[in-house]
């Protein structure tokens, strides 16, 4: 099998995460976006292809993202918007999840803070051996997830 510098080789196992983050994207903000009062964008069409477990893991994190964005990005029940994308940079898979809300309360360390659902987000950004950042932008939240396309525990085995 000839593959061009473009191609990536994709095994059976590996998932569309751009496609599936989508779908989640999509079904949380029907599920727990009272009356439109959230819009979703989704970033880049192009497919970033991972393992299957990996999905999962990316696929979890970001709904829980996207929930506590329609939860707490908006207090005064303005309709407010979110945008997820997915994209490869170099070695890694970037995800980012995007509100235009209120961003953290003064003195909040998403890093350190929070409760269950960010200590998850926490959680799974570590068991992918992703790069995690949380920007108060000011006109919201913006949420970085950078996972290696080969990780240092893929390496070690």
């Amino acid at each position: 099998m000839h593959l061009s510098h473009r191609e990536t080789p994709v095994s059976p196992a590996s998932t569309d995460l751009t496609k599936y983050l989508r779908g989640i994207a999509q079904s949380v903000v029907v599920s727990f976006s009272s009356a439109g009062r959230a819009h979703l964008a989704c970033g880049s069409q192009v497919a970033c292809f991972v393992p299957g477990h990996s999905a999962l893991l990316v696929g979890l994190a970001v709904r829980e993202l996207l929930v506590n964005a329609i939860k707490f990005a908006h207090p005064s029940g303005v309709t407010g918007n979110l945008m997820v994308d997915c994209k490869q940079a170099g070695d890694a898979i970037v995800v980012d999840v995007v509100d235009d809300g209120v961003g953290f309360p003064e003195g909040f360390d998403p890093m350190t803070h929070g409760e269950l659902g960010l200590q998850f987000v926490r959680w799974l950004a570590g068991q992918l051996d992703a790069g995690l950042v949380f920007d108060d932008t000011g006109v919201g939240v913006h949420v970085t997830l950078r996972i290696p396309t080969c990780s240092r525990k893929e390496l070690r085995h």
